[in-house]
Formats: structure tokens, C-alpha cells, sequence
């Protein structure tokens, strides 16, 4: 995760941030306690989590984008994964 992190510009977290924010999830509601840069390690995006949340960011709804955005952003992993940042 590092090494894949490392090549992320980091003019580019603050995006890379509201976008797991806004389309994610958090394991637990402990985290919802602690500060930004600690609750990194917890977020998650999950395709359902993409779908049910994407009009917050592209504004519209549609599944075939979601399973597109999460195959390219996850490297091809399965719908039922999960992408950490």
C-alpha cells in the first residue's frame, strides 16, 4: 500500500481524500471520533458504497460508471473487494 501510495502526487491527497470520504465507508464508529489523517487507515470503498454514493460527487446514478470507476481505481479486483487508500 505504501509503494502504491508513494506514487500519488501529494498535491493530489486532498482529491484522493474527499473522494474516499464522500464514496467510502468507515469500519467502525470509533473512527468517527478521531482525526482526519487517523481515520485514513480505516476508509474504504466498496462498490456498494460506490453506488449508493456516487451522485454526491458525479452527480448522477448510474451502475455501469460505478463498476467501470471501481475496476479502474481497484486494479481489476472483484466487486466484492474493497479499495484502502
Amino acid at each position: 500500500m505504501q509503494t502504491l501510495r508513494g506514487k500519488v502526487d501529494s498535491m493530489f491527497y486532498p482529491i484522493v481524500y474527499m473522494l474516499f470520504d464522500m464514496l467510502g465507508e468507515i469500519d467502525s464508529e470509533i473512527s468517527a471520533k478521531m482525526r482526519q489523517i487517523d481515520k485514513e487507515s480505516w476508509q474504504f470503498i466498496t462498490f456498494n458504497s460506490l453506488c449508493q454514493k456516487m451522485h454526491t460527487v458525479f452527480g448522477i446514478k448510474n451502475t455501469f460508471f460505478a463498476k467501470m470507476f471501481f475496476l479502474f481505481v481497484s486494479g481489476g479486483r472483484p466487486l466484492t473487494g474493497r479499495i484502502n487508500f
